[in-house]
């Protein structure tokens, strides 16, 4: 093997071969010369490693951004859509203001799974959204099954919380066995509240723009104090979850 670090051209093979890119193309005593000089070269294993780094952060930026652009495109038209088919002016209010605010509806929403996430052969019901911009976290329930010494705290993966605070705490609760999800939204003093109107988008191909872009106002009980909401008879499959204030 050469002393010199690797060239240009060789960085480029090891590269693709890294990614399992133009495998036919390689040969493969070239291959045991470059990883031989890498196992004994700190410049070049390093230099690798890095060019290696960036091109998986690049790739995975680009198919995060790509699918942030069209999940944007799609609501932007259903909501449009939406609007051109109905005269409640409450609701045109909503799409207005959904429309007007649409980087943080997109940032912000719940991927919700009506028995339709895979985990090998089962179809499970999961709440899930975007750890680093999201103001959700899962509830958490203390498991009792190895009795009361044992007990741990673990993740409720149907039902998540904007805070562990009363004070305008917002949850959302999946149901399976009843096939509805239900959002609360706490608020002790609603005098000079609007009701929320929530959006609930479904991904079914099977469904019409009109039917997959469900919005509904919330009704307020003074009995608990809270705004609530609620889907029924949902179908499995898989839905978007959007909080509208106007």
């Amino acid at each position: 093997m050469k002393t010199e670090h690797l060239n240009e051209s060789q960085k480029e093979k090891y590269l693709k071969y890294l990614q399992n890119q133009e495998l036919e193309k390689l040969d493969l005593k070239e291959l045991t010369e470059i990883e031989a000089h890498l196992y004994e070269c700190d410049h070049c294993s390093e230099n690798i490693r890095e060019e290696y780094e960036l091109l998986i952060f690049l790739r995975n930026w680009t198919l995060q951004k790509d699918n942030e652009t069209v999940e944007k495109a799609n609501l932007i038209r259903l909501l449009r859509k939406k609007k051109e088919n109905t005269n409640q002016e409450r609701i045109n209010a909503a799409i207005d203001k959904m429309l007007g605010n649409i980087n943080s509806l997109t940032y912000s929403a719940v991927k919700i799974y009506m028995k339709a996430k895979k985990t090998g052969k089962r179809l499970l019901s999961q709440i899930t959204f975007d750890k680093n911009n999201s103001p959700y976290s899962y509830e958490t329930v203390l498991d009792m099954s190895r009795g009361e010494e044992s007990c741990k705290k673990i993740k409720t993966l149907t039902k998540v919380n904007t805070s562990d605070k009363d004070e305008d705490r917002m949850t959302i609760a999946l149901d399976e066995k009843e096939n509805k999800i239900t959002v609360t939204i706490k608020k002790e003093n609603c005098a000079d509240e609007i009701s929320p109107i929530i959006g609930l988008i479904s991904t079914s191909e099977n469904n019409s723009d009109m039917d997959i872009l469900n919005l509904k106002e919330s009704y307020y009980d003074d009995t608990h104090y809270e705004y609530t909401c609620v889907f029924e008879n949902l179908d499995s499959g898989r839905y978007y979850l959007f909080i509208a204030n106007c």
